[in-house]
């Protein structure tokens, strides 16, 4: 449940109050693998809307509900909102060893959308994830200095971490050489920028326990720029 309007900042509070459309296309198959897969993940049946807040989405957007192909368990929503440059794409399931994890498929922002939106849709997606009883939160966080994707950085701020690319580890200063994640070299001294300048692409987990590293992480990034969900 999120915490009263008045608890949170103004730009949150105006963009995320369940305003979502949220659908289950026909044929009456797929309705049934939705709700069969919702029982299998969540272990009861759970209004549409759950979904939706499981992603973090904010009013405005538009979310379909279909099973993911190629899995048992597993339920993708895909999300279309006037912030999302194309659609965004998160998946549930149950993972090999039987833990309830959500997969961020997809998400890019067009270019003039108010900074801090992905930063809340992460922060209201692990509030909600995290209640539900799901552990972790995986993504691909792509791209490079000077490309088109920032996600590298980006999700790496936000408390996402994984092992360094062989790459980019045998290209480590000195002063890095001890590390032996993406969080460890973000919480060196001069590197966060030096990751920003020669990190790339890496495979990110976001820790939903309690008292992990990405929520510490994030809660801290939240904090200082006035973000409150």
């Amino acid at each position: 449940m999120m915490v009263p309007p008045e608890a949170r900042d103004l730009f949150t509070a105006a963009h995320w109050n369940d305003r979502v459309l949220t659908t289950v296309p026909a044929p009456e198959r797929v309705v049934d693998a939705v709700t069969a897969r919702t029982r299998l993940l969540l272990a009861r049946e759970v209004p549409l809307a759950t979904w939706t807040r499981l992603a973090g989405l904010p009013d405005g957007a538009t979310a379909t509900i279909l099973p993911q192909p190629g899995s048992v368990t597993g339920v993708r929503v895909a999300a279309y909102h006037p912030w999302f440059d194309g659609p965004a794409y998160r998946v549930f399931h149950r993972d090999e060893h039987g833990r309830l994890a959500a997969v961020n498929e997809y998400l890019r922002l067009k270019v003039d959308t108010r900074d801090g939106v992905g930063t809340r849709m992460l922060a209201h997606q692990a509030l909600q994830t995290k209640q539900a009883g799901f552990v972790y939160i995986y993504a691909d966080a792509e791209g490079s200095a000077g490309g088109t994707m920032n996600g590298y950085y980006t999700w790496a701020r936000l408390g996402f971490d994984g092992s360094i690319p062989a790459a980019v580890r045998a290209r480590l200063p000195l002063e890095l050489s001890g590390c032996h994640s993406v969080l460890d070299i973000l919480e060196r001294e001069g590197g966060a920028a030096w990751w920003r300048e020669h990190g790339r692409t890496f495979s990110g987990t976001f820790d939903l326990r309690d008292g992990s590293r990405s929520i510490a992480v994030l809660q801290a990034y939240t904090k200082t720029r006035g973000i409150r969900v």
